[in-house]
């Protein structure tokens, strides 16, 4: 049932590449692993990947980590049309506070960039993809992790996914 399931799921991604695709395909993806020993800060490493996409090739990706062992926050959004694409991806340590943000472009140039995210909010607007402009000044997502000084999944409180998202 699972691999029917799983086949499903990809003909529908793969359909979704196609210029004459009239549907919509979302799919969402986390990990979440907590790990402590008792004597000192709890290890913690959670993991999100969304994907969805509309008519006309319009399609957004979305993948956050945060790892407390190495100390790493990092966030991408992908806005892709057929086989043009930008995505921002931004880093952060959380241990230095260095801050990285990168640019990546397919099929398209830097220059065109500006130009392209305009296309894509317009596409988005029109197949009513909740985003765009609106979704990137949303309070950041939050996700349970326990307090230090308490063990297993006690006391749980919310915090931040990822600080610079």
């Amino acid at each position: 049932m699972m691999s029917d399931a799983g086949e499903r799921m990809l003909a529908a991604q793969e359909a979704s590449q196609r210029p004459d695709f009239n549907g919509r395909v979302y799919s969402h993806a986390s990990v979440y692993a907590y790990r402590s020993d008792g004597s000192g800060e709890p290890q913690v490493y959670q993991a999100v990947s969304e994907s969805r996409a509309g008519p006309g090739g319009v399609r957004e990706t979305r993948k956050a980590l945060k790892d407390s062992r190495s100390r790493e926050e990092r966030i991408a959004v992908g806005h892709h049309i057929g086989g043009r694409g930008h995505t921002v991806e931004r880093r952060r340590n959380t241990g230095t506070g260095q801050q990285q943000e990168d640019h990546h472009y397919d099929g398209i140039d830097e220059s065109e960039g500006q130009q392209f995210d305009r296309e894509w909010d317009r596409r988005a607007a029109r197949i009513a993809f909740k985003g765009g402009a609106r979704r990137r000044r949303r309070p950041p997502r939050r996700s349970l992790s326990a307090p230090s000084g308490h063990h297993g999944r006690q006391a749980l409180k919310v915090t931040r996914l990822c600080g610079i998202c």
